[in-house]
């Protein structure tokens, strides 16, 4: 059976189900050993365990496509070159740019390491179809409705039990009019960006297979978003939905999806007690921070951040930037980058330099170049949702530092990967056809 577990047709589901449990694994590490930061060994070891299965689930990738194709290696394309720059220059440059063994090491964690489910799907570029992607990923997007649910759950009937795990993982308990949902993440930002993602993916699928489930979970999801008050969040959802809905152009399901996107912000809001000045907050908030308005605290991080930038274009090294410089170096004299905490590009650039960001910049534009042409809108497109769903993070992205969230980012990764398996295969079919028509013709 566990041989039969570790194979092709089964590796992707071991994949999602390693994405659902670290989704859950914060609470899980909070029960253990507290929300701390590690203080012995065992308490390294509990923390390190994403890790370890990132790098585990890497090996029998390699191994499951030796055993099955005869080799470790696939075929590389323009995408996987620039990653693997992207790699070596973040991690040699960067490293030796840092000097700080430690802040090197939870860079890596953080940001470079999920990376790998990259791989972990180009591995399975010609043994994975896309009916079979589309099945794990449905079945992802299926937990995250899951999720939306208990949140709210907690949020509404619980409140005493949320309380009691927010003060146990040590969670935001940010408030902006009402106090935010953190859902199972225990974070609203990381919620309200798993939360964009599902209720995107939820509307492609309405549009091409209507059933009365998917605006259930629709409804729950579009609840916990608006819960979440994540700015990046709602407004990379509005967008890349927006942009879904002008690509695939079906009206009528669309006026169906979207009165019951606003019958649930309705009923959500009155339950809560927001008004319509509130709910425009969001959005005067963030036009205000969008105009660089000198009152929005997130301006002022940003205008200290572009000035690290000017101060040192090639970057702060691995861990002095972002999150992690604010946790460690905050109070300190090592001279960092810990004010880039609110932008995911200016804590790239902060950390590996303008090089380091420019690759990322560099990658995303082939990508999207590379897989616009190879999106279908007949029937549901797995790839139409990859498109949309990479243009959904990039955006958040401006306003937060969603990437560096460690199972958020590989979920990222692998969808990336994915999207590239299916333009191969497209490539591929397409070039037959064409050969077969050349034959024909001739």
């Amino acid at each position: 059976m566990i041989r039969k577990l570790f194979s092709s047709a089964y590796f992707g589901w071991v994949v999602i189900s390693a994405f659902i449990f670290g989704t859950i694994f914060p609470t899980i590490r909070a029960f253990i050993i507290g929300s701390e930061g590690s203080k012995s060994f065992f308490d390294f070891s509990v923390s390190a365990v994403p890790d370890l299965i990132t790098v585990v689930l890497l090996v029998l990738a390699l191994i499951i496509r030796k055993k099955e194709l005869g080799s470790y290696f696939f075929p590389l394309q323009k995408p996987d070159y620039i990653i693997l720059f992207i790699l070596a220059y973040s991690l040699i440059i960067g490293s030796l740019i840092s000097g700080d063994l430690k802040l090197i090491i939870y860079s890596i964690r953080m940001t470079y390491l999920p990376m790998s489910f990259y791989f972990i799907a180009r591995i399975f570029s010609e043994l994975w179809d896309e009916s079979y992607l589309i099945k794990i990923v449905k079945n992802f997007m299926f937990w995250l409705g899951i999720s939306a649910f208990i949140g709210l759950l907690l949020y509404f009937a619980f409140d005493n039990l949320e309380e009691k795990l927010k003060d146990l993982v040590h969670a935001n308990k940010g408030e902006y009019y009402i106090e935010r949902l953190n859902s199972i993440y225990h974070a609203p930002t990381l919620n309200g960006a798993y939360m964009a993602a599902a209720a995107l993916f939820f509307i492609l699928l309405w549009h091409y297979n209507i059933q009365l489930n998917y605006l259930i979970y629709l409804f729950l999801i579009t609840a916990s978003l608006l819960l979440s008050v994540s700015r990046g969040g709602i407004i990379g959802f509005i967008a890349s939905a927006g942009i879904g809905v002008l690509w695939i152009r079906k009206w009528k399901s669309t006026a169906l999806v979207g009165l019951l996107i606003l019958g649930s912000v309705w009923i959500t809001s009155m339950s809560v007690g927001l008004s319509l000045n509130n709910l425009g907050w969001i959005f005067k908030s963030t036009a205000s921070t969008a105009t660089m308005q000198k009152d929005v605290t997130r301006v002022g991080l940003w205008e200290s951040a572009y000035g690290n930038i000017l101060d040192k274009p090639f970057g702060y090294g691995l861990g002095k930037s972002g999150w992690i410089a604010y946790r460690f170096l905050k109070d300190t004299e090592v001279n960092s980058s810990y004010t880039s905490t609110d932008g995911w590009y200016l804590k790239q650039a902060n950390e590996t330099g303008v090089i380091g960001l420019g690759s990322f910049i560099l990658f995303f534009i082939v990508y999207l170049l590379r897989v616009i042409p190879f999106v279908k809108t007949k029937s549901f497109d797995l790839l139409l949702y990859i498109v949309l769903f990479t243009i959904q993070v990039l955006l958040i992205c401006i306003v937060s530092n969603a990437l560096d969230y460690f199972i958020f980012n590989a979920v990222f990764w692998f969808l990336i990967g994915i999207g590239e398996n299916i333009i191969s295969r497209r490539k591929k079919l397409k070039t037959i056809e064409s050969i077969n028509n050349d034959k024909t013709g001739s």
